[in-house]
């Protein structure tokens, strides 16, 4: 089997590099919080929509109207009504929070740690328009090689844009050598004020070259949820790539493109990366599910929702549809870390009895839960709501386990066969076996750090 070096060009930007990010969970409901697709769930007593507008008329109860007492008063309302566990929500005094996000936290039953409430109008940005608040567009974590280097790049980001790519090594910020960079200094030259338009000069260094002075402005942008895709030459046909980010009202169209590529080009296997994908509209996930399958499991269960026992007449089954642009897949090859999660998840468990999936790399995170946002005063709650399972009954809890365990690395870029998960994706469909060299993954732990971009 041969793979061509670089991934096929095509109109896609970027496309022989990788590039992307999943975002702190705090920014968006997708990742990690809510994987609802805006439907079939109970919303103000049963009514179902995109989002819940809950009205305001007056005050309630001599509670001032939208101030932090009410907005707590709605959050735990609406906790006990059409929240998954609401018979197990704890009585708690709500005068004693300042905070509503502490409030839900406190109000959370394990194993929920995703319901989370969160500015209604940024939210929005990002999940259906994929817009990002003010950033560099990045993360970094140390590499196999004890250096720091980016882990990833955000698609059409500031560093995206500036040329700074995944695997690119981090020497420098302003001067200051990265191992002289205090919490402090990260703080003034990184993370600023909120909107704040900051500047930074990073010295970079790619491959071994020379260290290259790069500067960057901190901005809001759209984010590319598909930022790479492509195929590689391989004995018996082509070999398809895609990296996606999130599942968000974008990202649609974009795995239409991608798709439709893979058509053209007779791809007859695919990889997926969703290494750092946690979620997004599930409707978005079932959609791509249905194209990997092809028409002939059209109407087979794909997910199973359940809801609580005061709303079990709105469980509902989901099942594969027919799409204008089809792949059917017989093998489907998956990417995942432990932040692969939710409606990523439900795209691997649910086509699992469909079609044959490999996962390489870690185990996800094990979020079997979605949701319906539900909006008030200005905030989002993501309140999870149902429990989800695939169309034989398997649940996602706790993780999906890979089929060749294999750590990811921050040294090269994903599309790269110098990429370890990538790498051993190669090597598993070439020789139908994991790599013998990736058994050192039960001593790593890099995956068990959490995530922080910036």
């Amino acid at each position: 089997m041969i793979f061509s070096s670089k991934v096929a060009s095509h109109s896609c930007k970027n496309v022989a590099r990788s590039a992307l990010i999943c975002l702190a969970a705090m920014l968006m409901t997708a990742c990690g919080g809510s994987s609802g697709d805006g439907s079939g769930g109970p919303i103000n007593n049963g009514s179902s929509g995109e989002t819940a507008e809950n009205t305001i008329s007056g005050n309630v109860g001599g509670i001032e109207a939208c101030s932090v007492a009410d907005i707590n008063r709605w959050i735990d309302e609406r906790m006990r009504d059409d929240y998954i566990y609401y018979d197990s929500v704890p009585v708690l005094n709500l005068q004693g929070y300042s905070d509503p996000t502490e409030l839900l936290g406190d109000l959370r039953v394990l194993p929920d740690v995703y319901s989370s409430v969160v500015d209604k109008q940024q939210n929005e940005q990002l999940i259906s328009n994929s817009r990002v608040p003010p950033r560099f567009g990045f993360w970094s974590r140390d590499a196999s090689d004890g250096k720091r280097h980016f882990a990833d790049v955000s698609g059409n980001s500031p560093m995206d844009n500036a040329g700074i790519e995944r695997g690119d090594l981090l020497v420098a910020i302003n001067g200051v050598n990265y191992e002289d960079i205090t919490s402090d200094l990260w703080g003034e030259f990184i993370v600023g004020e909120p909107d704040e338009l900051l500047t930074a000069v990073f010295t970079v260094s790619t491959g071994g070259d020379a260290p290259r002075d790069v500067p960057v402005t901190k901005a809001a942008y759209i984010e590319k949820t598909v930022p790479v895709f492509g195929t590689f030459d391989q004995d018996n046909g082509q070999l398809g790539y895609i990296k996606l980010d999130s599942f968000r009202g974008t990202s649609s169209d974009e795995l239409d493109e991608a798709v439709e590529f893979m058509i053209a080009r007779g791809v007859n296997e695919l990889i997926l990366d969703l290494r750092y994908n946690g979620g997004g509209f599930t409707r978005v996930a079932r959609k791509l599910a249905s194209q990997i399958a092809g028409p002939a499991f059209v109407g087979e269960v794909y997910s199973r929702r359940q809801f609580n026992d005061k709303y079990s007449r709105l469980n509902t089954d989901q099942t594969i549809e027919s799409q204008a642009l089809n792949l059917s897949l017989s093998r489907l090859v998956v990417l995942t870390t432990n932040e692969t999660a939710s409606a990523s998840e439900t795209l691997i468990n649910g086509l699992a009895p469909f079609v044959e999936t490999v996962v390489i790399g870690a185990a996800t995170e094990g979020k079997p839960f979605t949701s319906v946002g539900q909006d008030y005063c200005g905030k989002r709650l993501n309140a999870m709501s149902t429990l989800t399972t695939n169309g034989v009954g398997v649940s996602v809890i706790g993780g999906i386990t890979p089929t060749c365990a294999v750590t990811d690395d921050f040294l090269a870029p994903t599309d790269s066969a110098a990429d370890a998960l990538t790498g051993a994706a190669f090597e598993y469909i070439k020789n139908g076996s994991c790599p013998m060299q990736q058994i050192a993954y039960a001593k790593a732990r890099m995956n068990d750090v959490a995530l922080e971009s910036y």
